[in-house]
């Protein structure tokens, strides 16, 4: 008798175990999405707010993207912001690329991550399907052009779980060249995102992620399929989000917009990609979104703000204001122009002192001069 008790009790106690099993995971990984909590924020005069226009690969028209030229032409205009794409090579060396493999697209062949930064930089890009003067940036070369001039949004190509070394040499290059205000590495990997978070805190991060992988424009359905199955699930990347903790959220311009909504309701800054529609992207802004990655950066541009008032937001992203105008400063010079030039008091712009302009204008390096708006 007390060993059929004692069977029935091992058997309730399985049974049990495995109701267990089955109903932790389903109950931790259906919760809802937490809310906003970024983590790479470091000091109060750094920049916090996000570009409405983000020129995707510093492209515009008559020049192939990714290019060091493509970046020093925006450098002149009034986009504030690009994305690059960044691959890193055999020998660890940061590059500036978007393609997987450099066949059909340089003079090389072979998988761009396999070759050294040597064997990279004598190859030519193809432009209109022959090759060109225009060269595989090093993103050194990038970040010590635009400086804190300009926001960039650094796209790590890193699919895999192993520790290739990206995050640490994004790190590196973030530190070395001072460009934490200015600077965010955004990828589809949440590994990738975590290893860079673990060697450096002030490193602002964004998690990309898409519900339709349809390849559209210069997407490719090789690439897109390299997106982890999980990741494409809502109630998986909800948890990602808790871990990871990043600053801005990536989603492709297909996400529903019941979704979108349930992110800006819940303070997070999104940034769609890619969208070269102004309709489209005027839809996006009504649900949430504070950014878009963009082919044609210009031409949205000025549709946008033909549409859409100027904000900025505090530290925290949940209190934005409306102002009559946006100025971005670089020099000392430049704020007392802006200054002259916004239609704030000039009793406002007496009591700030020397002094002041000289710090904010050298401790930020991108500063903004908002004229408020006023009935």
């Amino acid at each position: 008798m007390r060993e059929i008790v004692f069977r029935n009790s091992k058997r309730r106690l399985l049974v049990f175990l495995g109701f267990l099993c089955l109903v932790g995971p389903y109950a931790y990984f259906s919760r809802d999405l937490a809310p906003y909590l970024p983590l790479g924020v470091s000091t109060p005069n750094e920049v916090h707010d996000v570009p409405r226009v983000i020129a995707h690969k510093a492209l515009r028209t008559g020049e192939p993207g990714n290019t060091l030229e493509a970046v020093q032409r925006l450098m002149t205009s009034e986009i504030d912001g690009m994305e690059l794409d960044v691959q890193l090579s055999a020998d660890g060396v940061p590059f500036v690329f978007h393609e997987t493999y450099l066949d059909g697209h340089t003079t090389g062949e072979g998988r761009a991550s396999s070759k050294t930064w040597s064997e990279l930089s004598e190859l030519q890009l193809t432009f209109d399907g022959k090759p060109s003067h225009y060269r595989i940036p090093a993103l050194q070369q990038v970040l010590k052009t635009v400086g804190r001039s300009k926001y960039l949004f650094l796209d790590a190509k890193d699919f895999g779980v192993h520790d290739t070394g990206m995050a640490r040499a994004l790190a590196d290059l973030v530190r070395s060249n001072d460009v934490y205000p200015t600077v965010v590495v955004e990828s589809f990997n949440p590994v990738v995102l975590m290893r860079v978070r673990r060697e450096s805190a002030r490193i602002r991060l964004m998690f990309d992620f898409a519900d339709d992988v349809t390849p559209t424009a210069e997407e490719t359905a090789a690439q897109l399929a390299e997106i982890p199955w999980l990741l494409k699930q809502d109630w998986f990347r909800r948890r990602v989000i808790d871990w990871v903790k990043p600053d801005f959220l990536g989603p492709r311009f297909s996400v529903s917009p019941e979704r979108l909504q349930l992110m800006a309701r819940n303070g997070y800054p999104l940034v769609a990609w890619t969208v070269d529609d102004p309709e489209l992207a005027l839809g996006l802004f009504e649900k949430g979104v504070r950014g878009v990655e963009t082919n044609l950066p210009f031409e949205m541009k000025k549709r946008l703000d033909s549409q859409l008032s100027q904000t900025i937001d505090d530290a925290s992203g949940f209190t934005l204001t409306h102002v009559a105008q946006i100025i971005r400063a670089q020099t000392e010079d430049d704020v007392r122009r802006a200054l002259s030039d916004t239609i704030l008091s000039s009793a406002f712009y007496h009591h700030i002192a020397d002094e002041d302009l000289r710090v904010s204008a050298q401790g930020s390096g991108l500063l903004e001069v908002a004229g408020v708006a006023t009935e």
